[in-house]
């Protein structure tokens, strides 16, 4: 509750912006939602503005909206093993041969992360700078090859486009990850590309 009242908090239509990782994994979700909007009134505030999270829009969105969520957070970071069906295979081929992670390539990967659903006001679509799950995981792994900082602009400046034209506070991007370093899925300055990745935002976002 301090942290919800705080004026840095950030809130969407005036109310604390929550979101839910796996909501559906929650036996519960529904009665959390609504409990904690009656208790939000009733400590002061507006509601709360729930976001669930899912990787499978199509199959989930339905039931995540009748849980009570204002808005879905959508991740397609594999979306390109069904669109990019041979690419995909070709990078399973090599590892069932070799024994290596699963190598695909950042720049044919990457446009697949945002679809036209995030059009919509409540789907919020996700950035996504890099992702090699090797340190993880080892030789079950994906990789995102050559995740270079003007790749990942291309990216941006899509992900941007589905939310420009929606109301203010409305216009919402998750950028996954900040600091996943086991997972290379980060935006931390690094030293192969130092700040590249925040100037790319610093561009598109900041300066516009």
């Amino acid at each position: 509750l301090p942290a919800f009242k705080d004026h840095r908090y950030f809130t969407v239509a005036e109310k604390p912006l929550f979101m839910v990782y796996h909501p559906l994994d929650h036996p519960e979700m529904k009665e959390f939602i609504e409990l904690w909007r009656t208790l939000a009134v009733q400590n002061g505030l507006k509601g709360v503005y729930f976001i669930g999270q899912t990787y499978h829009l199509k199959e989930e969105k339905e039931r995540l909206m009748k849980m009570g969520f204002d808005a879905i957070n959508v991740v397609r970071l594999f979306d390109f093993e069904k669109k990019a069906a041979l690419t995909y295979k070709y990078a399973k081929w090599k590892h069932k041969i070799f024994r290596i992670p699963k190598v695909v390539e950042y720049k044919k990967a990457s446009s697949f992360f945002v679809g036209d659903e995030e059009y919509e006001e409540n789907i919020i679509p996700t950035i996504i700078p890099n992702w090699d799950h090797s340190p993880r995981s080892r030789g079950k792994s994906l990789v995102l090859n050559h995740a270079e900082p003007s790749y990942f602009a291309r990216h941006m400046k899509e992900a941007i486009k589905r939310i420009e034209n929606k109301p203010l506070d409305h216009r919402l991007a998750f950028v996954k990850s900040w600091n996943e370093w086991a997972e290379g899925k980060y935006l931390e300055p690094d030293l192969h590309y130092g700040k590249r990745y925040l100037e790319v935002i610093k561009k598109n976002v900041v300066e516009g």
